[in-house]
């Protein structure tokens, strides 16, 4: 009893240091500043991003950099070992990233390299949309090398409904249509 009273104190006094900060010190503000190297490793086993019912949306980024500007060398292995992205139910929408670069300013290499064992992507539904993008690298700015490795053993993209869209691009380099 005395662990919970201590967890919950501890618990009411992070969520009063973080609202006296206001808003940005409870949401995540984008991008980073790295002088040197940056190396950014993600292991997942299992990830579900699911929108399910009408109208409902689900986003998910594992491994990802986007917004970052790496004076040196940016290095970022991403490894999931299954993943299912799925948009069920009438315009609903699903949108998975992994090990996907966006947006980047790298003064040195961009090391890219993303394994994934299986990936299920699918859109069910009237005008449902489910996109998942692999091992992708967009709008970025490389000083040096740029080494994009993406490794997918199976892969199963499916669009079942009236004007349903599933799109799933992998290890691509430049524009990213992920069901745009």
């Amino acid at each position: 009893m005395k662990t919970l009273k201590m967890t919950a104190a501890a618990l009411t006094l992070s969520l009063l240091a973080a609202t006296s900060f206001g808003p940005e010190a409870l949401a995540q503000q984008g991008g980073v500043q790295v002088g040197g190297n940056a190396n950014n490793l993600t292991l997942v086993n299992r990830n579900t991003n699911a929108a399910i019912g009408a109208n409902a949306e689900a986003r998910t980024r594992i491994g990802s950099v986007q917004d970052s500007e790496i004076g040196g060398n940016l290095n970022n292995l991403t490894l999931v070992n299954r993943n299912t992205n799925a948009a069920i139910g009438a315009n609903t929408e699903a949108d998975t990233q992994i090990g996907a670069i966006t947006g980047a300013d790298v003064g040195g290499n961009l090391n890219n390299l993303t394994l994934v064992n299986r990936n299920t992507n699918a859109a069910i539904g009237a005008n449902a949309k489910a996109g998942t993008a692999i091992g992708t690298v967009t709008d970025a700015e490389v000083g040096g090398n740029l080494n994009n490795l993406t490794l997918v053993n199976r892969n199963t993209n499916a669009a079942i409904g009236a004007n349903t869209e599933a799109c799933t691009e992998i290890g691509t380099i430049g524009k990213a249509d992920v069901c745009d």
